[in-house]
């Protein structure tokens, strides 16, 4: 069973997904490289349809958009475990336990706390971006009871005529893209940590009572629980070298980095390309102090992608001052 969806899959992958190499560049000019908008355009609601025309509009190659299954199977794009932040409903509820009518009641707020319509469901994104003419990074954000869970949203991207290229940190999910031959997976490693017990919280007050010596072991044992879920591993080429072994099968493999770590790793292109990978780097909240730190590197020394909130003609202005 698992065989026929593996060769069902890859079939419909086949048929719409552009060549493995390519990564969606827009009109943008950046030195080559591909720049993708995180969770769409920022003056909207992040995830929204209105994000994605904005993004379309400012010329990045694609907007990156992340994607969770609800109870009944329908697929839709949000972030978070719970909703609340962006997404409202009654109450705070992980979205796995709603319903596609439920979705539909729920509304979307902006930045500015501004409602903004509803949230969207998948279909709807792939219709827009395919209209927009701008690729999407899908980013799956929960893991899968098995492969067969992903075939509605792997089936809608190949019908639909939108140019997808797929990511997530689930490995399981991972494997579950090779197996079906997707054109482009990407494995994102989590960001460095900092603490990985926020202050203020009920877990952080728990650790301050116990003596220092038992602290710090819990908190080894949850940073290297934190490193194991963010494939933080993936950092070295002993990683690397893992992934490429479990994940044939897919056209292109890539991993998506933080700005932080890239920076402080000079031997991750080299490592990534001995197996296989591109090299993508995702900006968190301070795009601008990357691009200044890439203008002063070779050019041979730059990611192939990077995701970015903000002004993407700003970005690359600066990321193509040594250039010129």
């Amino acid at each position: 069973m698992r065989r026929k969806w593996c060769v069902l899959v890859a079939t419909l992958l086949a048929s719409t997904v552009s060549p493995a190499a390519d990564l969606p560049m827009g009109s943008v000019a950046c030195g080559g490289l591909s720049v993708q908008a995180h969770r769409g355009g920022d003056d909207h609601a992040e995830n929204s349809l209105a994000a994605i025309r904005q993004a379309a509009a400012q010329g990045v190659g694609a907007a990156e958009i992340d994607i969770q299954q609800l109870s009944d199977g329908e697929w839709v794009l949000h972030h978070d475990a719970v909703t609340g932040r962006v997404v409202k409903t009654r109450g705070r509820v992980p979205v796995g336990n709603l319903t596609a009518q439920d979705w539909r009641a729920a509304t979307i707020v902006g930045a500015d706390g501004k409602v903004e319509g509803s949230p969207s469901f998948l279909a709807d994104a792939l219709f827009t971006a395919r209209v927009e003419r701008i690729a999407l990074n899908i980013e799956i954000k929960q893991p899968v009871g098995g492969c067969a869970s992903l075939t509605p949203a792997l089936s809608m991207a190949a019908s639909s005529g939108a140019t997808v290229i797929w990511s997530t940190v689930f490995n399981s999910v991972a494997q579950c893209l090779a197996e079906a031959g997707a054109d482009y997976v990407g494995i994102v490693v989590g960001p460095p940590s900092g603490k990985v017990v926020p202050s203020g919280g009920t877990a952080s007050r728990l650790l301050s009572g116990l003596p220092a010596n038992m602290r710090a072991k819990v908190e080894d044992r949850l940073q290297s629980g934190y490193d194991d879920q963010a494939n933080r591993a993936l950092l070295t080429e002993a990683g690397i070298s893992g992934a490429a072994r479990r994940l044939v099968g897919a056209g292109s493999l890539g991993l998506h980095v933080a700005a932080a770590d890239f920076m402080s790793n000079p031997q991750l292109l080299r490592h990534a390309s001995n197996h296989g990978f591109s090299v993508g780097v995702y900006t968190e909240e301070d795009p601008i102090s990357f691009a200044r730190w890439l203008s002063r590197q070779p050019r041979a020394a730059w990611p192939a992608s990077v995701i970015i909130d903000g002004s993407p003609q700003l970005f690359c202005s600066i990321v193509q001052s040594h250039l010129k």
